[in-house]
């Protein structure tokens, strides 16, 4: 089985409020990817997926799909965390206007590792409602 995580948004409404934040306690997240800001105890949701993931040792590959936007952030992520940068995927895109949303990324990833087997697809959508889907 090959479990894809999907994290190519490119967070815009939460820009938006860091940017129009006047406390200043939330500058320094300025640019943060959403799965990598740090939730409760610090800790953050790709820490917490990529520990349920790779405890279980159930896939042969894992795979992650950002934007070019967010792309860097990640690949510093997977340096620290053993994830090996050549599975993550570069969708190509720079602004929220020209995203190509989960199936689009779903698809590119599928095609680009030329997936043919069982899948699991991990993902969060703006709302924060986050999904575990086999496919």
């Amino acid at each position: 089985m090959i479990c894809i995580i999907l994290v190519a948004g490119h967070g815009a409404q939460l820009e938006r409020e860091i940017k129009e934040d006047k406390s200043g306690h939330y500058f320094d997240l300025q640019g943060v990817p959403k799965a990598l800001l740090p939730g409760v105890g610090g800790t953050k949701i790709l820490d917490l997926w990529w520990e349920a993931i790779n405890t279980r040792r159930q896939f042969v590959n894992v795979y992650l799909v950002t934007n070019a936007d967010k792309y860097k952030y990640y690949e510093r992520w997977a340096t620290a965390n053993d994830f090996p940068v050549e599975n993550i995927i570069n969708d190509g895109t720079t602004t929220h206007e020209t995203r190509l949303g989960a199936v689009a990324d779903f698809h590119l990833c599928l095609q680009n590792k030329k997936i043919e087997d069982d899948v699991m697809v991990v993902c969060c959508s703006s709302s924060s409602l986050c999904a575990i889907l086999l496919l």
